[in-house]
């Protein structure tokens, strides 16, 4: 969008400049104002902004305050968000990076940044900048707690959701979360930190049969001395040296066919071949693999196609992925007897979420204490 700035002059005669400036809208209008940025790229990287200015504008595109990440005396952080941001209650701040280094004694090289912000500006709702004693007066009072834009009208701040027109409260967020600020379908993901547990999960023909609380599992360890029956399965670490083509001398390799194996019914998925790699289900972004390579195993030489065991793994991740009841990882710890029976025992590590909506209501309904597995 055009916006437009006032600029005085005092030579050769005091007279007013209007400029137009290519700007970006980056929150909701409120009360006639919005903030727009102006980000400036890098020539070798035209994803990464170096720089940036900020504009608190009202409904006649004119602009009433300006913040470069310039003026700051570091390095602006993109990740931080703006130099002028709006926070609970209408009011809006102008921020400045600031920057602390800590070199260790006799290693001049060794040296630690962290960066930080600190509000040097508080404008009020109706665009009026407050002087040091309003500002002081209102630290004391009101506080500073900045909010994001998740919804049309809908904010994020504090403890909870909010309407941005009245700044009424819409749903409470439980205590010890953290809200993912990248939104994935319109739906964002509450970190439910206090619910993060791992679980000791017996398995028995590719099917979870019981499950244990670390805790629990802990203390049973203890009243035994730690005596169970656990025999860590031995893993192949068969790796071939990879070669090309012109170093087969005349061999003809077979072709490798790489498969989806099921480890655990609805839990664990993975690709083994005879080289001792292995690619699972548990992550979002399968590994870039391209290229023909051949290795050898028994005396018999393979040929892999890693153009096709990348769209195997793509495949798996598509469809067993994210995996059910919050699992990210899963850890084979060994062989058991449960029951009579020959089993498998795993650590699952689960790490829940909860889900804000489109209309700003959370939703959480996992049961720690009651997990259906299927």
């Amino acid at each position: 969008m055009i916006i437009y700035q006032d600029i005085v002059h005092y030579w050769p005669h005091k007279h007013i400049e209007t400029k137009s400036i290519e700007a970006e809208q980056v929150c909701e209008w409120r009360k006639g104002l919005c903030i727009c940025v102006k980000k400036y790229y890098s020539s070798y990287n035209k994803d990464c902004i170096y720089a940036h200015d900020a504009y608190l504008i009202n409904s006649q595109n004119k602009v009433l305050f300006v913040k470069k990440s310039s003026e700051s005396g570091c390095c602006w952080q993109s990740e931080w968000g703006y130099c002028i941001e709006r926070i609970f209650g209408g009011y809006y701040v102008a921020l400045e990076g600031r920057c602390s280094a800590m070199t260790f004694p006799g290693k001049d090289r060794d040296t630690e940044y962290s960066y930080y912000k600190t509000i040097k500006t508080i404008i009020t709702e109706d665009g009026v900048v407050l002087s040091y004693e309003q500002r002081q007066r209102f630290n004391k009072k009101i506080g500073v707690y900045f909010c994001k834009d998740i919804a049309p009208g809908i904010i994020l701040s504090k403890n909870g959701t909010y309407n941005l027109h009245d700044y009424s409260p819409i749903d409470k967020l439980p205590d010890n979360v953290e809200v993912e600020l990248n939104s994935k379908d319109g739906l964002y993901h509450v970190k439910m930190y206090d619910h993060y547990l791992k679980l000791y999960v017996i398995v028995r023909n590719k099917k979870i049969i019981r499950y244990f609380k670390e805790l629990d599992f802990n203390d049973v360890v203890k009243l035994t001395n730690g005596n169970l029956p656990i025999h860590k399965k031995r893993v192949q670490t068969n790796v071939f040296t990879k070669r090309r083509t012109s170093l087969l001398n005349g061999i003809n390799p077979i072709p490798f066919d790489f498969k989806i194996t099921e480890v655990i019914k609805g839990y664990l998925y993975r690709i083994n071949n005879k080289f001792g790699a292995s690619y699972t289900n548990l992550c979002s972004d399968p590994p870039m693999l391209r290229g023909i390579y051949y290795g050898e195993y028994k005396n018999v030489w393979y040929e892999m196609n890693l153009n096709n065991l990348y769209s195997q793994i793509c495949k798996m991740i598509e469809l067993h992925f994210p995996v059910k009841n919050f699992i990210t990882d899963i850890e084979l710890i060994g062989n058991v007897e449960y029951q009579g029976n020959k089993c498998d025992l795993y650590l699952f590590d689960c790490k829940p979420y909860g889900i804000i909506d489109c209309n700003g209501y959370f939703h959480y309904q996992f049961d720690e204490n009651n997990i259906k597995w299927y």
